[in-house]
């Protein structure tokens, strides 16, 4: 399924409609699926700046919302996400990430895929894979023009140290 696709089954829904009516100062942050043993649906999330705010909408046979979550965030400030730019469908997204995934990080045996859409300066596709070894391997691939921006292995473990 398109991106714009996605995004538009949930705006049309009545359960975003009337969600909007409440939350007048959002903007469409990300799209989430992950993959394990199937695919989960998508979720599809927008920021409320007034309230700090994510509330995300999930795709099955009717769209559900989980309630707004305070946001977690670094220095960073959550971006719109714009879609116009946007050529790489997910399944593209995935098909690069696992090809780097092969090339660089090949010892490496997948249990959970995670793929995120979202926007800093670009739109760009955060490709996480977690892995049976306790590695995660990120890819983050510009979402319009398919180049890679950045990609990296970390041991789970390490993520424990830092705490």
């Amino acid at each position: 399924m398109k991106i714009k696709e996605i995004v538009a089954q949930v705006e049309q829904s009545e359960e975003f409609k009337d969600w909007r009516e409440q939350n007048k100062e959002i903007y469409l942050a990300n799209l989430f699926m992950m993959f394990e043993q199937e695919y989960t649906p998508w979720q599809v999330s927008y920021y409320n700046k007034k309230d700090d705010t994510m509330t995300s909408f999930t795709i099955e046979k009717s769209i559900t919302m989980n309630p707004g979550a305070e946001v977690m965030k670094s220095q960073q400030q959550i971006t719109p996400l714009e879609l116009d730019s946007i050529t790489t469908s997910p399944e593209e997204a995935l098909t690069i990430a696992e090809g780097v995934l092969k090339e660089k990080y090949s010892k490496n045996i997948i249990s959970k895929k995670i793929l995120v859409l979202q926007q800093s300066e670009v739109p760009f596709w955060n490709v996480t894979f977690i892995c049976s070894t306790f590695n995660v391997v990120n890819v983050r691939m510009d979402a319009s023009t398919k180049k890679i921006i950045k990609d990296s292995e970390t041991n789970i473990m390490k993520f424990k140290e830092d705490m």
